[in-house]
């Protein structure tokens, strides 16, 4: 029988105390395979939408995998460790917004030191593919391929860290930052061109193997996107 009875969280939350109660519990270990989805709602007592956006969460936060055609795996146990996933900040939350960008810049400048060092050959033409993809849906005024380009630069940054946890951190935060730059990008259409100067600037320090100046750049393209969000605030505010 299904232990969910709580009224006082969002049902996809509840689900997600579910999975970590019967990890708990020794039910789930890691590498098992979920039930189908049609199975585990009626097992929990939930909807199939309910069930979705939870584990469209916990694969955020790097706890599973969906695999089309495979099913749904568990990669991590050890449930005390699994970070409650704080709710994507929409540019009117101040507080959650900077937060969210502060947590980033101290990621990513660590993410950016250690690929400089580690990037392969190959890893190196992906990211330069990435960069033309860009450069091309900003010439078409392609909002919607080069936001998608942007965010899979930056995983691919991550992935030549060759450190696991780095990508983990990143994978996390990605989820987050998704909606976010949706709003970043509607509120702040400039941002379009300094972005793409930024990303430029990380690329050639990264070919150049400059880990200093690949960490500025970082930072520096980071900071870009706090001082108009500052600005923002300071404008809507009255202050």
């Amino acid at each position: 029988m299904a232990r969910i009875t709580s009224k006082r969280l969002k049902v996809s939350d509840l689900v997600i105390q579910e999975i970590k109660l019967m990890v708990r519990e020794g039910t789930l270990r890691q590498g098992d395979k979920l039930p189908n989805q049609n199975e585990f709602s009626q097992q929990l007592g939930v909807s199939r939408p309910s069930l979705r956006e939870a584990l469209s969460q916990l694969t955020k936060m790097g706890i599973i995998q969906q695999n089309p055609g495979v099913g749904t795996i568990l990669l991590t146990e050890h449930p005390d460790l699994w970070v409650d996933r704080p709710l994507p900040p929409m540019i009117t939350d101040s507080t959650a917004t900077l937060e969210l960008t502060e947590a980033r810049s101290s990621i990513e400048a660590l993410m950016v030191e250690l690929a400089t060092e580690r990037i392969t050959k190959n890893e190196l033409a992906m990211l330069a593919g990435s960069i033309e993809t860009m450069k091309t849906a900003l010439r078409n005024d392609d909002y919607r391929t080069y936001l998608s380009e942007d965010v899979k630069f930056h995983y691919q940054i991550a992935n030549a860290s060759h450190n696991r946890y780095i990508i983990h951190m990143f994978i996390t935060i990605r989820g987050l930052m998704e909606k976010f730059m949706d709003d970043i990008f509607e509120h702040f259409p400039e941002l379009l061109d300094n972005s793409f100067e930024h990303h430029q600037k990380i690329f050639d320090a990264i070919s150049s193997r400059d880990t200093e100046r690949a960490i500025a750049e970082i930072r520096l393209h980071i900071e870009d996107i706090q001082l108009s969000l500052t600005k923002y605030y300071k404008e809507t505010s009255g202050g």
